[in-house]
């Protein structure tokens, strides 16, 4: 073994050789630092079989890189690109090392010298604080999308994440900070994306998307050709992925480590080549009377909204005169103060889904919009009491007829007047000798004063609550009648 290059066995030694044959010489389509990672990944994954050494594999590397430097000219790539490239391969293969086969097809225990169950890293181990350079932060969306990190958008099914995804895309494209997207989805691009972003009025030139092939392959884990399809798309500055659990490679997305060692290399990546990620998830099922933290409402582990720098939470309004508004709140923010939340709504124009924004609720926290209350919807025949109300305020005695006709030009319904709920009111219904009109008379001291004309009539009877009234109006900040304020 002396006479072997690092000390290696020559069955090792011609192994290699074969790997970076196999990265060198053909032309693959391939891009320097895919190759570099690909072969040291490929290496890195045996360094545990037996006749293998570090020093032997350094040697072998260098070799490989004086030919690649020379094939496709190292003055294109920097020497941080090259080490962000090995630095990755590295991680990958000894994060996912291959079994020795061994004679006969059995497989053989390591190399007890070569076993290493932590990640090998090439250099020195730290570096000082003196001798980085310090970056200032590159928002891309002011508060919710920023380069280098992953930006979490949650909410229920429907209620609008992509289509205000691909608003926030459409006035980046307005503003310059970024010339194209890549998009990793799982709906067929040709009916759901293409044509919502048409209708929003954005150049489909602008956008890219991943082949059914790349697609039926790519995984998260597959940085080599995330990066291959980063390229190829143009090297835009925002990724979306869109749901992030789809391309998991059979990771449990509710296990907190494998969430966390898929996340961290993208991140890596995205910092290595000042990337901005958005990636679109979905939200657990509320039960009934249960309030939880915002940060807490993403499905699956808790490493999604940890592993990320920015959050934002996707939730309804709840608001009784527009049941369509929803928010757009940001429960958690690592990289700044968090933004105010925003109300949107989805509406149609000329047969595209479009995000139109009310500007309203913008001190309500994401922690107070996810447990707001349900809105209480009245009954007819709580609408036919509080309709009855004010017509027997204003006298004590109508003709059936009378009330009908009101009742109809007030929208009301025959039946709403014979509900449960009227019936229950102290009102004496008759009809005098037996003929001509039927009355309804209240009975004192039915109805109750008005709120406001409290103290002003001779009656003394409190105000009446009303079973879907409620009980403390004051529930958001700046509304005073248990909503936010009209928009």
């Amino acid at each position: 073994m002396s006479g072997t290059l690092g000390g290696m066995s020559k069955e090792m030694h011609d192994l290699i050789e074969t790997l970076c044959i196999k990265y060198v010489m053909p032309d693959n389509g391939l891009s320097y630092s895919q190759i570099i990672r690909g072969l040291t990944r490929d290496i890195a994954s045996r360094l545990q079989w037996p006749g293998m050494t570090i020093r032997g594999v350094e040697k072998h590397l260098e070799a490989a890189n004086r030919v690649l430097a020379s094939k496709y000219h190292w003055q294109t790539y920097s020497q941080a690109e090259v080490q962000a490239a090995q630095k990755a391969g590295w991680q990958e293969g000894l994060r996912y090392p291959l079994p020795f086969p061994g004679a006969n097809g059995k497989t053989q225990k390591p190399n007890a010298a070569c076993t290493n169950s932590n990640p090998v890293i090439q250099g020195p181990p730290t570096q000082k604080a003196s001798a980085m350079q310090s970056r200032l932060i590159e928002w891309l969306e002011p508060g919710t999308i920023a380069v280098g990190f992953i930006a979490l958008f949650a909410g229920k099914t429907g209620i609008g994440k992509s289509l205000v995804a691909l608003d926030l895309i459409r006035v980046m494209l307005l503003r310059g900070v970024i010339d194209c997207v890549l998009w990793i989805g799982e709906d067929p691009p040709e009916q759901m994306t293409i044509p919502r972003l048409l209708g929003m009025g954005i150049d489909s030139d602008k956008f890219s998307f991943l082949t059914d092939e790349a697609g039926d392959v790519f995984t998260l884990k597959n940085l080599e050709l995330l990066e291959s399809a980063w390229v190829h798309a143009g090297k835009p500055k925002l990724i979306v992925i869109d749901p992030p659990s789809n391309w998991l490679g059979g990771v449990d997305a509710n296990n907190d480590g494998a969430v966390r060692a898929v996340l961290r290399p993208i991140i890596t990546w995205l910092n290595q080549h000042s990337v901005a990620c958005v990636m679109i998830t979905h939200t657990r099922k509320k039960k009934n009377g249960q309030e939880r933290e915002a940060i807490d409402e993403v499905i699956g582990s808790i490493a999604w909204g940890t592993a990320c720098r920015m959050m934002t939470i996707f939730v309804p309004a709840r608001d009784p005169a527009n049941p369509k508004l929803s928010l757009m709140t940001c429960p958690k923010m690592n990289l700044g103060v968090i933004p105010p939340t925003r109300t949107f709504e989805i509406v149609v124009q000329n047969g595209s889904p479009i995000v139109q924004w009310h500007n309203a609720n913008g001190q309500v926290t994401a922690d107070e919009a996810i447990n707001r209350p349900v809105a209480i919807r009245t009954t007819r025949g709580e609408n036919a009491v509080a309709w009855l109300e004010e017509r027997f305020r204003e006298q004590k005695r109508w003709t059936s007829d009378e009330l009908k006709t009101a009742a109809k030009a007030a929208g009301l319904s025959k039946n709403a007047l014979w509900s449960d709920e009227v019936k229950a009111l102290p009102i004496k219904k008759e009809q005098p000798g037996h003929a001509g009109p039927w009355y309804w008379e209240a009975i004192p001291p039915w109805p109750p004063i008005a709120a406001g004309q409290a103290g002003t009539g001779s009656g003394t009877t409190p105000p009446l609550t009303h079973p879907h009234a409620r009980e403390n109006p004051a529930t958001f900040p700046g509304g005073s009648s248990g909503y936010p304020p009209p928009y």
